[in-house]
């Protein structure tokens, strides 16, 4: 499609919607034509838009009678310089209502085309009804032969052993009154569906599994999944690689090469013509201004592609992790992981009103938080006290037992002195003392004595 030269679309419309767009012109004259053509047809010119409409109504009057529109994107050499020119061009019949150049900022062909499996030198690629094609067939070939083996088959006659019946008994058995027969059960035969081979549901079973596989969905009542293959990690991979797997490459597909591609012409587009400042959702209640002049150049488009098989398992793991963690988890993790689960389940709203959910506080329990946290704050305040108390108590208990010791000491000096007193009066060193004091004092006064009588004498 980016290499088309022109593409022309064509649509049902009315002279009162063109009106109301209020950007074509010789409508006037348009309507004229219409309103001169005396041809029964929905459409003018005779062109049917839809044949498989078979739809006589007509509307009588010129402003809603149908029209077939038909729009030229692409380029053209409308100013005669030899340039093809990007341009639009709208035309009824042999009027042209629109002719101007294209108004896009990009001035590409507004259009995005979107194959289901590329096909080289195909526009539209392959469609997933042409991919399944044979085996379509293939399946309706075996249920044809199914279907030609039961209506040939005998299903519901009757056959009787002849003898076995009289007259009377064959007209009551015939309608289905009781009767009486000669002979045995086995005289009678009863014919049904001939038995279909085993292999021929074994080679359907197998087409659709194929079937399924490439178109990446299942049967609604059969199909392959893990029961199948195996309760194991394995056989869950299996069904993964076979019909998940197609599925996410079909969405992914689709992401990349129509959803993207056209945000981006959307975007570009709103640069353009959007006003100065628009306001736009973001969520379901919030609401941001943004001004046009920030939509322009490139914006980064990020989406998130994943199938319902994919978020199942993610969805299971989540879940075991809640089961054999969630003791150990606090608070803020296992809010992530529920809101997270929520979201692989398909359930925003509850997501969302989890995320913003703020639980109500309890009187009673704030009133024990508050009370408990006064009674650590006491508890903490009497073992300082006690601490400090513990404190003093050891610096009187130093203070104590450096008192006995000092007075222990004094003990022993006063021992001692005891000791040595005994000792000197025991081996006469006190006595000697005193007698040589006695002596010395005598000696002294026997000095002076003379001295005295010497002054006298001078």
């Amino acid at each position: 499609m980016e290499k088309a030269q022109f593409v022309i679309h064509r649509y049902e419309s009315d002279i009162s919607s063109l009106r109301k767009s209020k950007k074509y012109k010789n409508l006037i004259k348009l309507a004229k034509n219409i309103s001169a053509d005396s041809t029964s047809t929905p459409h003018t010119g005779g062109d049917d838009f839809d044949p498989t409409d078979d739809t006589d109504f007509v509307f009588a009057d010129v402003a809603r009678k149908k029209l077939i529109i038909y729009e030229y994107w692409g380029n053209y050499d409308i100013n005669n310089t030899g340039i093809a020119e990007p341009i639009v061009c709208t035309w009824v019949d042999d009027i042209i209502i629109q002719l101007e150049s294209n108004p896009y900022p990009s001035q590409d062909i507004p259009f995005i085309v979107l194959a289901n499996n590329s096909i080289p030198f195909k526009l539209y690629g392959e469609a997933n009804a042409e991919l399944i094609g044979d085996n379509q067939k293939i399946s309706t070939a075996i249920k044809r032969g199914i279907l030609d083996n039961m209506a040939g088959s005998n299903n519901a006659q009757k056959g009787i052993r002849n003898g076995a019946l009289s007259a009377l008994n064959k007209k009551r058995f015939l309608n289905g009154k009781n009767f009486e027969f000669n002979g045995s059960a086995a005289d009678f035969y009863e014919g049904n569906y001939n038995a279909i081979p085993n292999s021929v549901f074994n080679v359907m079973n197998m087409v659709n599994s194929e079937t399924d596989s490439m178109t990446g969905t299942k049967g609604f009542s059969s199909g392959i999944d893990g029961g199948a293959l195996g309760s194991t990690a394995k056989a869950a991979g299996g069904v993964l690689d076979a019909v998940s797997v197609r599925r996410l490459d079909i969405v992914r597909n689709i992401a990349e090469n129509l959803v993207k591609p056209l945000m981006r012409k959307w975007m570009s587009y709103n640069s353009e013509f959007l006003r100065p400042e628009e306001v736009i959702r973001v969520t379901n209640d919030e609401f941001v201004p943004i001004k046009r002049d920030d939509l322009k150049g490139m914006v980064d488009i990020n989406i998130h592609v994943s199938t319902a098989e994919d978020n199942d398992a993610k969805a299971k793991e989540l879940a075991f992790m809640l089961q054999t963690g969630q003791q150990t988890m606090d608070a803020g993790s296992l809010k992530l992981i529920q809101i997270e689960l929520f979201r692989l389940k398909k359930m925003p709203e509850l997501a969302k009103a989890l995320e913003e959910y703020e639980p109500t506080p309890d009187p009673y329990v704030e009133e024990m938080k508050i009370l408990e946290k006064e009674k650590l704050k006491a508890e903490i305040r009497e073992r300082n006290s006690r601490a400090s108390e513990n404190a003093v108590d050891i610096r009187a208990k130093n203070a104590q037992a450096a008192l006995n010791e000092a007075r222990a000491r004094e003990l022993d000096s006063s021992t001692d002195l005891k000791d040595q007193e005994f000792t000197r009066k025991a081996d006469g060193t006190e006595f000697s003392e005193k007698m040589a004091e006695k002596d010395f004092d005598r000696n002294t006064a026997v000095g002076m004595e003379q001295i005295k009588s010497q002054k006298l004498t001078n």
